[in-house]
């Protein structure tokens, strides 16, 4: 049987119908034995000196007893994704806000509150080292989906700097003695969980690019702006041109060929600051080596692409010009600089196209 959810506005709670033993990461969690799993928006910027006496006081208002598992998050409760298979429950709340990597450039004493939160249900009785598989493999299908959907961080993303996960299963004896992802039922959470992350994603086009550039739609536009200025089309203002820019900019990343080509460049940014791509290392990527011309062949298929010649010599314009100019996108990776200046050079080829031949008629 599923757990119930108790809607309560700004929370849920999650009614197992009996007490079932929880292996939990939450604020109040630990081992033992609890029927109540309560998940509660709370303000981006919530951060508290003593946690134990809000979670108390938090359950004696809602009416729920001491042992009742308490997880905050920053994600509407309402937007809670609930996946449901043969073996296990899933429920998720999905906050991308504060992507986590092992290479962070700013770490918390105390963890802000845009979380992932994962509540994991067996159906089946499981032994305490089952249990912790489970929560093992929870923690694990979470940072694929993660990884998968590419948030921004400096190296590979695999959660958020405070998610939390609660794995629960019914009393009972003979309990399954693993949880693996060769287990039937550890497998199907897994999948449960990447699927749930997955449906979780909510980001705009503009945080999306972002995660996979390391730059933003305005920066591009700002950069793009910069460069039209030095060459501007009579009649045509900045402020008009960069309209046509955010325009233009948005149709072309409707384009899943050219986020192919992102997402491509993104991987291979990862792979080579991790040191995994053969015969490059992590030393010489990260020294902007000239040995790699990778990143030039990614950036010129984009261009090409998307606007032709015009689109490669405008790429060529933006790549040389970065530096000198202070473009946001100069501070960016070998392997993303090139695809960003492949973007800002093919849409400012296409605003130009469109801009001279209306004054040309």
């Amino acid at each position: 049987m599923y757990p119930r959810i108790d809607d309560r506005g700004d929370m849920v709670v999650v009614d197992l119908g009996r007490e079932y033993k929880v292996a939990s990461t939450a604020v109040n969690g630990g081992l033992k034995w609890a029927r109540y799993i309560l998940v509660k928006t709370v303000e981006k910027d919530f951060n508290l000196d003593d946690y134990d006496a809000y979670t108390r006081n938090l359950l004696k208002s809602s009416n729920l007893p001491s042992q009742t598992i308490v997880m905050l998050t920053a994600v509407d409760v309402a937007k809670r994704i609930v996946e449901e298979g043969d073996h296990t429950w899933v429920l998720a709340t999905v906050g991308l806000t504060n992507p986590a990597c092992t290479e962070m450039e700013e770490l918390y004493k105390a963890p802000p509150s845009s979380t992932i939160n994962l509540i994991v249900v067996s159906l089946h009785p499981l032994t305490d080292q089952a249990l912790l598989d489970l929560l093992r493999v929870a923690a694990e299908a979470k940072a694929a989906a993660v990884s998968d959907i590419l948030p921004w961080c400096t190296s590979r993303p695999i959660g958020t700097s405070s998610d939390a996960i609660t794995v629960a299963s019914p009393p009972g004896g003979g309990g399954l003695a693993w949880s693996g992802l060769a287990t039937i039922h550890g497998n199907e959470a897994a999948r449960l969980v990447w699927r749930a992350v997955i449906k979780g994603d909510d980001r705009s086009l503009e945080e999306r690019i972002k995660g996979v550039l390391g730059v933003g739609i305005d920066e591009l536009v700002e950069d793009a702006v910069r460069l039209y200025k030095e060459a501007p089309v009579p009649g045509t203002s900045p402020e008009e041109a960069e309209r046509m820019l955010r325009r233009e900019l948005a149709k072309v990343l409707r384009d899943p060929n050219l986020w192919t080509l992102l997402i491509a460049a993104r991987e291979a940014d990862l792979h080579a600051r991790a040191g995994s791509i053969p015969g490059l290392s992590r030393e010489e990527y990260l020294s902007d080596t000239r040995g790699l011309i990778a990143d030039e062949i990614l950036a010129a298929g984009a261009a090409l692409y998307l606007q032709g010649w015009k689109g490669l010599m405008a790429t060529y314009w933006v790549d040389r010009t970065k530096d000198a100019k202070r473009l946001s996108i100069a501070s960016l990776p070998g392997l993303l600089d090139d695809m960003a200046a492949a973007l800002i050079g093919s849409t400012l080829s296409r605003i130009y196209d469109k801009l001279l031949q209306g004054w040309e008629h």
